[in-house]
Order: structure tokens, then C-alpha cells, then sequence
């Protein structure tokens, strides 16, 4: 074969797979990207139940903590995406590797409540949205999420319920993570279209797969969590003055206590049971969003 049919014919072959992972202009079609407020009002709380919207807290959080959550609920979750709570999953995901052998100098730690306040935070430390953050409509909620597409990867191309995994999976400790943002998920769903979510597992029943998507088109939106009661403010503040003794005992008694809680998450006896609180964070429920 001449060498100017053979240019030509790697020209056409790169342009092929270039227009294959080409993604959509976001921003022309959407509009520019920003957090968006989540957490409902009150009384926008009592319109959406007279609308018959998705909750969050009913309907979605129960499907996440079933399906998704085994995974996506620790620090080192894949992607860091943590699915166990609204705060979370607004978060979204990052490429950054909590542990990496390889490197040379410390890493800057990315702990959900702790080493950021807010979403716009977040963005400034390398994660992206896996939720619409562009113009408000039910296309666009669901055309600009992440989550949206790994679901309807995973329903384009289904695993079966039951059986050995094929070969397409890697199950190892050490594999090599994909985190595709949205724009590069045209790429992500031709190199890996068995990977959609939940990854090497069943998809999710038709009706808990409209019920996500539905909660997106609607805007992805949270109920917000009920008041601290007065028990629980008065219970916090007995253990936040029990541990700052000022005696010298106690102060190196409750250092050594503390070294060994502060990661852990504490529960109170006789409260509410999806009420947990950490020791290096303000006092609010973590995970019960």
C-alpha cells in the first residue's frame, strides 16, 4: 500500500474514534456550571409533598443505602464519591487517590465535613459534579449527570442476575480507577460499556431506576434535617465539657481517649437512630440524609 493511502487511512481512523469520544458543549447547551442549593425550604418541603415529588429521604436515600452504599460510603470509596449522604453526593467525584504508594511529599486529606464546608470548596480541591450544576430543567438534570449516565450504561448493556462475571471486570485491590467527568464519558461508555453502575453487580429494578431519575429531573433536591433537639444539645454539651478538663490528669487522659474516638462516629442511647456525630466536626447528623 502506498504511504498516502496509508496517511489517509490513519487520518479517517483518528477522526472516527475522535468523533466517538466527543462530547457535548455543556456550557453552549446549558449554560455555565456552578453548586446548586439542594437542601429544601420548609415550605418548599410542604409544596413538593402537594406536588407528589420524589423525597430524597424516603424514596432515594433507601435505594442508595441498599445498592450503593457498600461501596460508595468510605473514605476510600472509588472516585471518593460517597453516596451515604446529600453532602456527598453534591461533592461528586475526584481523580485524586486517597492512597498512593508512589508518592513523594504528604497529601492534603479530603474528608467529607471536615477538610471542606461547602460544594464550591469541593470544586476548588479537584471534584466534580456528578449532578446537573448547569441550567435548571428536567434535560438538562438528567443529560449533565454523571450518575444519570452510569445508570443508563448500566441498563444499555445489563449483566446477568445471576452467574460468573466475565472477563470485562477487575475486581483487584490495586486496579485502575475510572472517573470520568461528563465530558469524558462518551470515551469512558465505548472503552468500558460493561462498567455502568452498580459496577459488576444486577441492575437496579425498573422502578428504583425511575424513581433516581425522577429525583433528578426534579432537581436533585433534599429534604432538610430536623432541629437538634435540646436533650441531644444538652448530651453534647456534658461530653464536650467532660473531655476539656482542665486538670492535668485529664488532660492527658482524655488527649489519649481522643486519639483513639475522634475517627470513629458516636451515637447517643435513647436517641434517634440515624443520628451520629463525629468528634473533630460540628454538631449535626452525618449520615442520615
Amino acid at each position: 500500500m502506498k504511504r498516502p493511502a496509508l496517511l489517509l487511512i490513519l487520518l479517517f481512523i483518528t477522526g472516527c474514534a475522535s468523533l466517538i469520544y466527543t462530547a457535548p458543549d455543556y456550557q453552549a447547551l446549558y449554560g455555565a456550571s456552578a453548586p446548586k442549593q439542594r437542601i429544601l425550604t420548609p415550605e418548599q418541603v410542604i409544596l413538593a409533598q402537594q406536588q407528589h415529588k420524589i423525597s430524597f429521604t424516603h424514596d432515594v436515600k433507601p435505594i442508595l443505602d441498599s445498592r450503593c452504599v457498600a461501596c460508595h460510603g468510605c473514605y476510600d470509596a472509588p472516585c471518593q464519591l460517597k453516596l451515604s449522604s446529600i453532602d456527598g453526593i453534591d461533592r461528586g467525584a475526584t481523580k485524586q487517590l486517597v492512597y498512593d504508594s508512589a508518592r513523594l511529599s504528604p497529601a492534603k486529606p479530603t474528608r467529607l465535613f471536615i477538610d471542606a464546608d461547602n460544594t464550591t470548596e469541593w470544586r476548588t480541591k479537584d471534584f466534580y459534579p456528578v449532578l446537573n450544576e448547569r441550567t435548571d430543567s428536567p434535560t438538562a438534570n438528567l443529560d449533565n449527570s454523571v450518575l444519570a449516565k452510569l445508570l443508563d450504561l448500566k441498563r444499555t448493556h445489563p449483566q446477568p442476575a445471576t452467574g460468573k462475571l466475565g472477563d470485562d471486570y477487575d475486581l483487584t485491590m490495586d486496579r485502575e480507577l475510572q472517573c470520568p467527568p461528563v465530558d469524558e464519558f462518551p470515551k469512558y461508555q465505548h472503552e468500558h460499556p460493561q462498567w455502568g453502575m452498580p459496577y459488576a453487580m444486577p441492575a437496579l429494578s425498573l422502578q428504583e431506576d425511575g424513581i433516581i431519575k425522577q429525583w433528578l429531573q426534579e432537581g436533585a433536591k433534599v429534604e432538610p434535617l430536623p432541629p437538634l433537639s435540646s436533650d441531644i444539645l444538652t448530651e453534647i454539651e456534658k461530653w464536650e465539657n467532660y473531655f476539656n478538663g482542665s486538670s492535668l490528669k485529664q488532660k492527658l487522659v482524655f488527649r489519649y481517649i481522643y486519639e483513639h474516638l475522634f475517627i470513629g462516629h458516636i451515637h447517643f442511647q435513647g436517641h434517634p437512630h440515624n443520628e451520629f456525630f463525629n468528634g473533630c466536626a460540628p454538631p449535626r447528623p452525618q449520615v442520615s440524609r
